[in-house]
């Protein structure tokens, strides 16, 4: 079986399951890996998912904020990505609403000056084809200055230099708490498997059991 590419592991559980069968372990083996590559694609995706809901947050109302209106925003609308998910919040997944708050009450949203300055920018300079980063970009460079940012974008065909991406992404953290630990929860969600107490010896099996039967006698009797 590892001459077919499998470790000494999945030759070892494949065999231990099938008794001994060569040709029904080999079947066995390439269906669990299949299964399990299946497993771990689901929790990516999953986990993905909780992320992103975990970072957009909860509106007013309780609700999540809807993942698709706040893509549209983002994607098809052109918005900042942190704003387009307090507008959301804000009007409780009202995507008219949301974009209202921003054009005419960006106040109430709880952003930091530099959000609200650079999302001003690009309202102002709108349909120039200025994206969210280098308009923060510009606005971080002159120190919050909007006007000044304005004028050199105007002059520079709405491009900044390199290193001005550079110092808004430094100011930024590169992977949040809350990301490492739901990718160290993925890491170990993924190592986990229904038939891991098939790879352990007899004796290792047989203390198992006496430890469970044990652990049900305790609560059985308390």
């Amino acid at each position: 079986m590892m001459v077919l590419g499998f470790t000494s592991r999945e030759a070892r559980l494949a065999l231990r399951t099938c008794n001994g069968d060569l040709d029904s372990a080999t079947r066995h083996a390439f269906q669990k890996r299949d299964e399990k590559e299946s497993i771990v694609k689901e929790e990516q995706s999953k986990s993905k998912l909780r992320r992103k809901e975990k970072k957009l947050g909860l509106c007013l109302n309780g609700d999540k904020v809807n993942i698709e209106l706040h893509k549209k925003m983002v994607k098809d609308l052109g918005f900042d990505k942190v704003v387009a998910a307090a507008a959301l919040r804000q009007s409780d997944n009202d995507i008219d609403k949301a974009i209202q708050y921003i054009h005419d009450d960006i106040g109430k949203l709880g952003l930091s000056k530099l959000k609200r300055l650079s999302t001003s920018l690009l309202l102002q300079m709108n349909g120039t084809g200025l994206d969210c980063t280098t308009a923060e970009a510009a606005i971080n460079h002159f120190n919050l200055d909007v006007d000044k940012a304005i004028q050199y974008l105007m002059d520079n065909h709405t491009t900044v230099p390199q290193d001005w991406i550079d110092a808004l992404k430094s100011k930024r953290e590169d992977l949040n708490t809350d990301d490492k630990e739901a990718l160290h929860s993925l890491a170990k969600e993924v190592k986990k498997s229904e038939d891991d107490y098939l790879d352990v010896t007899l004796d290792e099996e047989m203390e198992y059991v006496q430890e469970y039967l044990a652990l049900v006698n305790s609560l059985t009797n308390s």
